[in-house]
């Protein structure tokens, strides 16, 4: 199993820890959604907050970790630009293994961020204090990945 997917299943637990730890200890209701200074502006009961975590992680290993095995096996059918020239014998195997290796990291990304948000919304909570401005932060780095990642992908996949 490759780095990636361990790492995405580790941060899954993760996740579940977090969930139960946290979920005996929010107030109820939650404050689920912020607006842009950080003021709740949206609640949920603990259970609804930790399901849509839940919903939001198997989403992740669904198509992260599931969607990149079956690409790395070669099983799902792709359509990629000049795709008799990437999927051609000789290139077959790197392509698929570069666009299983893409997903998995973008997974680890995903995952993180979703750690991460849902620690700084437990904090919020537990505090009764507006959202941290970190999280600004937070979705810089992950959207600088993103496009990073994007571009390197486009950059390897550029015509032959």
């Amino acid at each position: 199993m490759h780095v990636s997917r361990k790492l995405c299943l580790a941060l899954a637990v993760l996740a579940l820890a977090q969930a139960a730890y946290y979920y005996p200890r929010l107030p109820d209701p939650v404050a689920s959604h912020f607006d842009g200074a950080g003021q709740p502006n949206a609640w949920s009961s603990p259970g609804g907050f930790f399901a849509v975590m839940a919903g939001v992680v198997m989403l992740n290993l669904l198509v992260f970790v599931v969607l990149a095995h079956f690409i790395a096996a070669g099983r799902l059918g792709l359509r990629l630009p000049n795709r008799e020239h990437w999927l051609a014998p000789a290139r077959r195997e790197q392509t698929l293994a570069v666009l299983a290796n893409f997903l998995g990291w973008f997974g680890v990304a995903s995952l993180l961020l979703a750690v991460v948000v849902v620690q700084m919304v437990v904090e919020a909570n537990l505090a009764q204090t507006p959202l941290s401005a970190g999280i600004v932060w937070v979705l810089i780095a992950y959207y600088a990945y993103v496009i990073v990642s994007l571009v390197r992908l486009f950059r390897y996949f550029r015509r032959p």
